[in-house]
């Protein structure tokens, strides 16, 4: 029965690599389609996330645990699954976070998963310290979750310090441009381009059922504005937003959503993509080598396939 279960939830665990690879065309392509970008969005990004918190919590299994077992691993990607889908760390753990003062709402909500992974790897490094608890399982989940902070932050450095980076600088500089306009010229720029420029707090060019003078009105409750560039959450859908102000004059500015919002979410995507293939290899891999090294598996290897020596 055991095997039976792990065996559905490793298809689980395909199932999701699949349907990430089933958007990979969005890739390549020049044009952007924003609900097929949130689509590979949301997939990827729990997707990733689902892999990572299974490679975090099987470690805090292993401090008590010296050896890899098919129960464990089980229980292990249902929890994982349900974090992931719930988004304990950057959405409950943060929040709290921010009530009590520990971060503020313009930190990274990534933060509490990467400070309990490291103190999680710092725990079973003094584990592995200590030569009566050392174990081989042990030792290679170790390295799996060594692995992800080092992949994550190469890929980091790639996408996120690098594309994205270029994006941001490209947007503002169009925005730079535009607000370069004054009055009626302003306003008919704004239009001509279907940019939103806002005047007094006030969308000047907006869609019809379009949500820009929701997110503007959010955006300005931060006394500091308002931080140039992030996310909105308004009628539950999540907007990337970048807003450029005028620095003569506080109270104009430009927002863009619609075609910064589907560009910096592909551009995440590529890092969570990136991230979820690399990780679950390392879970995959990691999880035969723990079984392969066993010596009642040697001997099975043996036997099977007739070796004198393995």
């Amino acid at each position: 029965f055991i095997i039976i279960l792990n065996i559905l939830f490793f298809l689980f665990f395909f199932y999701y690599i699949c349907n990430t690879l089933s958007y990979f065309h969005l890739f390549s392509s020049p044009l952007v389609h924003a609900n097929d970008i949130n689509a590979l969005f949301k997939e990827v990004t729990i997707a990733s996330k689902f892999v990572s918190n299974f490679i975090i919590l099987y470690c805090i299994y292993l401090l008590w645990s010296p050896i890899v077992s098919l129960l464990s691993i089980n229980i292990t990607l249902i929890t994982s699954f349900i974090i992931s889908q719930i988004h304990l760390f950057e959405d409950t753990i943060f929040h709290f976070l921010i009530s009590v003062g520990i971060l503020t709402i313009n930190t990274n909500p990534q933060y509490p998963r990467l400070i309990f992974a490291i103190f999680i790897l710092f725990l079973l490094g003094i584990v592995l310290i200590k030569t009566k608890r050392r174990t081989l399982d042990r030792f290679f989940f170790f390295v799996a979750l060594s692995s992800v902070f080092v992949t994550s932050y190469i890929f980091h450095h790639i996408t996120v310090r690098g594309f994205l980076y270029d994006l941001n600088s490209l947007v503002q500089l169009e925005h730079s441009d535009i607000l370069k306009y004054q009055g009626k010229e302003f306003e008919e720029t704004c239009k001509d381009i279907s940019q939103f420029c806002f005047k007094d707090h006030k969308i000047i060019f907006e869609k019809e059922g379009g949500d820009e003078q929701e997110i503007l009105n959010n955006l300005l409750k931060d006394p500091k504005l308002r931080n140039p560039l992030g996310s909105v959450q308004i009628n539950n859908r999540d907007y990337q937003y970048l807003i450029t102000l005028d620095e003569q004059n506080p109270n104009r500015g430009v927002l863009d959503i619609h075609f910064y919002d589907p560009y910096k979410k592909k551009i995440i995507s590529y890092f969570y993509t990136l991230s979820l293939l690399a990780h679950f290899s390392w879970t995959i891999i990691i999880i035969l080598l723990s079984y392969l090294h066993r010596p009642d598996q040697i001997k099975w290897l043996r036997t099977r396939f007739n070796l004198k020596r393995l």
